[in-house]
């Protein structure tokens, strides 16, 4: 995979982790609107773990890395791949000395 693809992937990984993030939170604010505190705590449990688990299961599924496949680590500014060592961002093909092409 070319180096500007992989960044680019690497980007769309990670405004769909930050987009599900922003998403967990809308619903979370949405219950909580709705009057959910007046829901048996069962019921808020539940919805609570529910939601949670999607956020998990989505994040669990889709941060991979673009060009081994393989789970990545925490995001950080200079990402690269804890597994195959493919620079995800220009700033870690930079620190790698041009990355891998």
């Amino acid at each position: 995979m070319q180096q500007e693809t992989r960044f680019a992937a690497y980007r769309r990984l990670r405004n769909r982790r930050t987009l599900a993030t922003w998403a967990t939170m809308a619903v979370l604010l949405v219950l909580l609107a709705m009057g959910v505190q007046d829901w048996p705590l069962l019921y808020r449990s539940a919805v609570a773990v529910g939601i949670g688990g999607a956020y998990l299961g989505f994040i669990w599924l889709d941060w991979r890395c673009p060009e081994c496949g393989k789970r990545l680590g925490r995001p950080s500014p200079v990402m690269q791949c804890p597994h195959c060592g493919a620079a995800l961002t220009p700033e870690a093909a930079a620190a790698q000395g041009g990355g891998r092409a």
